[in-house]
């Protein structure tokens, strides 16, 4: 979770219902208003979320939430795209990728890691083998990581 703050006037109730929309700004500037666009829309492709609220007595709060469920999913279908090859347990990312090496590449815990791909083990949705991952059932994950894009929880 990433949050941002200031101590400015915070934004106003207009602001706050068109969140997420490009060029909304209080500054008046042509082409501003596209600094919480651009991060709504990461955070959506990462298979986060974004809120924003003000503070009281003054200021704001931005606060991007990027679920590892999302992002490992993610990350995994795009390692598979790329470096599948069809084997017998199901289309084997033919690289060697250790936990820690996964961990690394989502900003995220070896446990955590190693803990969510137990869970989709347990459920057929990947093999593991050392240092490698097959997915098994690419159609039940994809659905997943749609769902936790769409901020539902597992």
């Amino acid at each position: 979770m990433l949050r941002v703050s200031d101590a400015g006037p915070g934004f106003a109730p207009a602001m706050l219902s068109h969140f997420g929309k490009p060029y909304q700004s209080s500054k008046g500037r042509p082409g501003g208003g596209l600094g919480l666009f651009l991060a709504l829309n990461v955070a959506r492709q990462l298979g986060g979320s974004m809120v924003a609220r003000n503070r009281e007595p003054s200021g704001a709060v931005g606060t991007m939430s990027l679920p590892l469920a999302a992002r490992l999913g993610k990350r995994l279908l795009e390692l598979a795209q790329v470096y599948g090859v069809e084997r017998e347990e199901g289309r084997l990312i033919d690289l060697p990728l250790p936990q820690d090496d996964l961990a690394n590449m989502l900003g995220a815990t070896r446990q955590s890691v190693s803990k969510q791909l137990k869970a989709w083990e347990q459920r057929g949705w990947i093999a593991l083998r050392y240092r490698h991952v097959a997915i098994r059932d690419s159609g039940a994950l994809e659905r997943a990581v749609a769902r936790w894009s769409q901020g539902a929880a597992d």
